[in-house]
């Protein structure tokens, strides 16, 4: 008996399966008015990759500004169209910094009180860290404060103290004087209850000096700022040689 021995020859087909879609993003903290990058760690699937934002960009990296707490989606797509999606939120920390002069106007050898807010440290440019400060400026000055907090955000407020120069002090007559607004940067409108049939508005700088000297025909009357720089000025109101007001004016470039 012939015994046929049947060979059957086996193909082995090797086949090989690729690991799960993974995509992350992480999560990022930023102070107010700073930027986050975020980037799409991807592992498994089958390259190349395609990226789609929440924000419309198609890249792996994008570069976020947000100015509040937002949460940004990627979705990923790989060369076998297996889709995937993470999401990363960014936590926006802020600080809002101001300072305030009580008076904002002094007369020279007075002092002024600078309380600011914010939280946290305070770095004034006087070279103090202590808040509030107690301020005796000779000349108009500027006082600026860096304020930080907790989680390490700064902003920085500035004021401005105005010395009004001994000897130069506010009247004003039975007839009220209103000039509005004051501070004022382009222009600022002086009214008041008295009919003037020609009146002189004389308009003196910080040091005494007349700078500007107009004639009333009307009223109210417009004040224009024109080339005056900002700072403290002190306005006169005259008819027929009577003075019926002296008054500050305060000129500011915001």
């Amino acid at each position: 008996m012939k015994i046929k021995l049947l060979i059957i020859l086996f193909t082995v087909l090797e086949l090989t399966v690729n690991a799960q879609l993974v995509v992350s993003v992480t999560s990022a903290t930023i102070c107010a008015g700073n930027c986050a990058v975020l980037t799409a760690s991807v592992s498994g699937g089958t390259s190349p990759y395609t990226y789609f934002w929440s924000t419309g960009e198609i890249t792996q990296t994008i570069v976020v500004c947000p100015l509040m707490s937002t949460t940004y989606t990627v979705t990923v797509i790989d060369a076998t169209s297996s889709t995937v999606a993470a999401t990363a939120s960014v936590s926006v920390n802020s600080t809002t910094a101001s300072a305030i002069a009580n008076p904002i106007t002094i007369t020279s050898g007075n002092s002024s009180t600078l309380t600011a807010s914010g939280g946290g440290t305070y770095n004034w440019n006087s070279m103090t860290t202590i808040n509030p400060i107690v301020v005796s400026p000779t000349v108009n000055t500027g006082y600026c404060v860096t304020v930080t907090n907790a989680n390490g955000c700064t902003d920085t407020a500035c004021v401005t103290v105005y010395v009004t120069p001994t000897g130069i002090q506010s009247y004003t007559n039975e007839h009220s004087i209103s000039i509005f607004p004051n501070p004022f940067s382009t222009q600022s409108t002086l009214q008041t209850n008295n009919v003037f049939k020609s009146a002189t508005l004389t308009i003196y700088n910080s040091f005494g000096q007349m700078v500007r000297s107009l004639v009333i025909s009307h009223l109210p009357l417009v004040i224009e700022r024109g080339n005056l720089a900002s700072g403290l000025y002190f306005i006169r109101l005259t008819e027929d040689n009577e003075t019926f007001a002296i008054e500050k004016l305060i000129i500011t470039d915001r």
